[in-house]
């Protein structure tokens, strides 16, 4: 009788742990694809904007178009308070620099330039450097399925409050 309950109790633990996991997990997912998603956007936008001559457009065109790039960039930027707790040590390095050096690149230079010419080198780095997060993103999706993360995830949630707290769950 002992052994049923025991192992009844062990059941409901077992099953009680998947299924926090499996939430966790598709939450996790759907925050990364939803960035990926803006990302997208985002590199599409700067495409645009980097391969089109605003010598002859007007002022007001380049204006909204900066507008336009800039309301995405605060999407994106949203999401980099969430990496620390969504993506992998390493993964997050990776997001980090390649996220920096995007925003420098997309954003810097002759962006708000009114009259300037097309700069296919800079749409051309932008978007390398947007398909690099993507891909990296991407994989940082697949890596929530593992036992892995199972185990890091259980841990940070129940027992490390300081590691939840400042973004560090060790992956």
């Amino acid at each position: 009788m002992v052994e049923k309950v025991a192992l009844a109790l062990f059941g409901a633990l077992v099953g009680w742990l998947l299924s926090w996991h499996r939430y966790r997990v598709a939450e996790n997912a759907n925050l990364i694809s939803d960035h990926i998603s803006d990302m997208e956007r985002f590199a599409e936008a700067l495409r645009v904007h980097w391969t089109t001559s605003f010598k002859t457009l007007d002022e007001s065109q380049h204006r909204s178009e900066i507008a336009k790039i800039r309301s995405l960039h605060t999407s994106i930027s949203s999401f980099y308070g969430e990496a620390g707790s969504r993506l992998s040590t390493i993964r997050l390095r990776e997001y980090q620099v390649a996220q920096l050096r995007l925003f420098k690149i997309g954003l810097g230079g002759e962006f708000e330039t009114v009259h300037r010419d097309i700069a296919e080198d800079t749409a051309i780095e932008t978007q390398v450097l947007a398909w690099e997060i993507i891909q990296s993103l991407r994989s940082a999706r697949r890596e929530q399925y593992g036992l892995r993360s199972i185990i890091y995830s259980f841990w940070a949630s129940f027992f490390d409050k300081k590691a939840i707290s400042v973004g560090k769950i060790y992956r």
